[in-house]
């Protein structure tokens, strides 16, 4: 999630990702001219990092958006339109980190004496979190799962029009993302990407205000916090920057898609700010292969 701008860093986002909503119903999808598939996506390497900047939306807009159906209140009990529901429900939710879940199982049973029919759908988002929400007929549609967000149609139109025009009109992205932030004021993914829009127009202090609050609101999330820390730099936000950095060397892996961006960012502001572990991330980028920050090789003259 590639139709985007590459971020001076390097920081760019792909999606791609479908969802089929099973009973060989209609599929809901981000990719363009593709219905279904069976497993979601990993998303897309980054390129390597020549600095900091931060410019990538996070998901991406289909050539022409599927319009997700209005699920009734309370479908009664018995009634097939339960599995209608289903789908409508699920097609507007958005995983904990914004992009559209892949669905890998429904499971239909029955719920209690009254012998309503059930579909328990196990969804997957591409960052490996799951979740399994459960439609009954004779009950009210489920509260999201936690983290989650349930969106309308026009939220879901907002939502996608949002990440295709915040690098080229950002201030277009900035306002639709105020109204879902207004209605939905503690999910993260909006923040990070009202950031985004905030970046591209240069008002870095703005943008750092949101990522803090996309931080605080998903602690664990990486990402957010690497791209909370290019923006401290560009702020001049040091201190901060080397402690977002460095919380992110607990529990490194270099199996993460953005190690080796971490890795350059880290090195090279450390060794600007002459901290003491700057040689050690000098060496570690080095040998991630991030060759502008290997120490240069002194030639021996001949005897």
């Amino acid at each position: 999630m590639k139709n985007l701008t590459t971020r001076k860093a390097g920081m760019v986002l792909a999606l791609v990702l479908t969802m089929d909503c099973g009973h060989g119903g209609p599929g809901y999808t981000t990719r363009p001219k593709t219905n279904t598939i069976e497993t979601v996506a990993p998303p897309r390497q980054r390129t390597p990092p020549s600095g900091v900047a931060l410019t990538g939306p996070e998901t991406t807009r289909p050539s022409e958006p599927t319009q997700t159906p209005t699920a009734p209140d309370v479908v009664p009990c018995g009634d097939p339109a339960f599995i209608f529901a289903g789908r409508a429900y699920v097609g507007a939710l958005l995983c904990p980190n914004g992009r559209v879940p892949g669905q890998s199982s429904v499971a239909t049973g029955f719920a209690s004496k009254a012998g309503c029919m059930t579909d328990a759908y196990r969804l997957v988002c591409d960052d490996g979190s799951t979740a399994t929400v459960e439609i009954a007929g004779g009950q009210p549609p489920p509260a999201p799962p936690p983290g989650w967000v349930l969106l309308t149609p026009s939220e879901q139109a907002n939502w996608n029009d949002a990440n295709q025009s915040a690098a080229k009109t950002p201030k277009t992205s900035e306002d639709l993302l105020d109204k879902l932030i207004h209605d939905h004021p503690n999910f993260a993914s909006f923040f990070r990407l009202r950031g985004v829009a905030r970046t591209a127009q240069k008002r870095i202090g703005d943008a750092v205000a949101d990522l803090n609050r996309a931080v605080t609101l998903t602690p664990g999330n990486r990402l957010y916090r690497l791209e909370r820390a290019e923006l401290r730099l560009r702020d001049g936000q040091t201190t901060g920057a080397i402690e977002d950095l460095l919380e992110l060397d607990k529990g490194a892996d270099s199996s993460w898609d953005y190690s080796r961006e971490w890795l350059g960012v880290t090195a090279r502001a450390l060794q600007e700010a002459g901290h003491p572990r700057a040689p050690e991330f000098l060496r570690r980028a080095c040998a991630a292969g991030i060759k502008d920050l290997c120490a240069p090789k002194r030639n021996t003259p001949a005897k």
